[in-house]
């Protein structure tokens, strides 16, 4: 087990230049791996953004360390200022990037200047995503991701884990006994049925699903670029594939728009009606920065469509626009 999972997730890793891979039972456990990794003290903080799912900030609750919620001021991800404000007000030991949306922090000049913060990335969201020198992965000292339905690496179940530190691979389970002689406490973390994964054909098929969604990204880029109602979160829809948002301030043509988009059938989702930071346990175990609303009148557009006549409903959409 240990040689096929390892095979498989360095093949996964190569990806991201990164040495070890490992295959888990879920993104959440790779996340909860990584941490567990870094060997923090109790209470230390690990820096996230106020726009993720909330079982990652129950992992790092979990683990005993301190959620530093930020909320995002602008563009729906929070700045370097932001970050290095926090770094010199708290003790953290880590920053976990989700980029979520596709939304990339680039935290290349953090790690310069502050060297001994963790980087964890989330890449669920972010597959094959960059900037202006950077690459998702470039700093990170981790990498993890999930194998859910609804992320690019579409298998169902299960996740991975990578990076270069050695020292992850004497805390996993392999269920042998290179694994159970040694002194650590072991976490029963990898999955064991990785050799049924094709993580080849997996890694070429998640390339055509963002493929497809930056298509209808585009499409909604090109229709809305002229509204002056409509405006972008980020202007890059080479990234904002997974979700496309815009950001609509007049709560008039907010409303009217929703309207339009339900009468044409597209899929969208608007911002979490409960946000991570009203649930009990994050507000008594987490510290809370800029606790502020994000902005209202936001719109999620669903790029990973569920029938192939998404082109039909856009222009059906550009059609209702122009005549009203």
């Amino acid at each position: 087990m240990r040689n096929d999972n390892l095979k498989l997730g360095k093949y996964l890793a190569q990806k991201f230049d990164k040495s070890i891979g490992v295959i888990t039972y879920s993104g959440t456990l790779a996340l909860e791996l990584a941490l567990i990794d870094c060997n923090f003290p109790k209470n230390t903080g690990v820096i996230v953004s106020s726009e993720v799912c909330s079982s990652i900030i129950n992992t790092i609750i979990k683990l005993g360390l301190t959620p530093v919620i930020i909320h995002p001021q602008k563009d729906m991800i929070f700045t370097n200022e932001e970050v290095v404000q926090v770094l010199q007000q708290y003790q953290v030991g880590c920053i976990l990037l989700v980029h979520q949306f596709g939304l990339v922090n680039n935290i290349s000049k953090i790690k310069h200047n502050y060297p001994h913060i963790k980087i964890i990335e989330d890449i669920a969201q972010s597959w094959d995503i960059s900037q202006k020198n950077y690459k998702v992965g470039n700093y990170s000292d981790y990498i993890v991701t999930s194998f859910g339905k609804t992320k690019p690496l579409s298998y169902g179940i299960g996740g991975a884990i990578m990076t270069n530190n050695e020292s992850i691979l004497n805390k996993i389970d392999f269920c042998d006994n290179v694994s159970r002689e040694g002194k650590n406490i072991l976490y029963s973390y990898a999955y064991p049925l990785c050799n049924k994964i094709n993580i080849k054909k997996l890694m070429d098929n998640a390339d055509k699903i963002v493929n497809k969604q930056r298509k209808v990204a585009k499409y909604y880029m090109d229709l809305f670029k002229d509204n002056k109602n409509i405006y972008f979160i980020q202007n890059n829809y080479l990234n904002t594939w997974h979700r496309f948002p815009i950001w609509i301030e007049n709560e008039q043509y907010f409303n009217y728009f929703l309207k339009l988009l339900d009468t044409c059938g597209i899929e969208y989702q608007l911002p979490h009606k409960i946000e991570v930071d009203s649930l009990p346990v994050v507000k008594t175990k987490a510290i809370i920065i800029n606790n502020c609303k994000i902005k209202s009148n936001i719109i999620l557009l669903r790029t990973r469509v569920s029938n192939t006549n998404y082109k039909s409903k856009i222009s059906k959409l550009k059609k209702l626009m122009i005549n009203n």
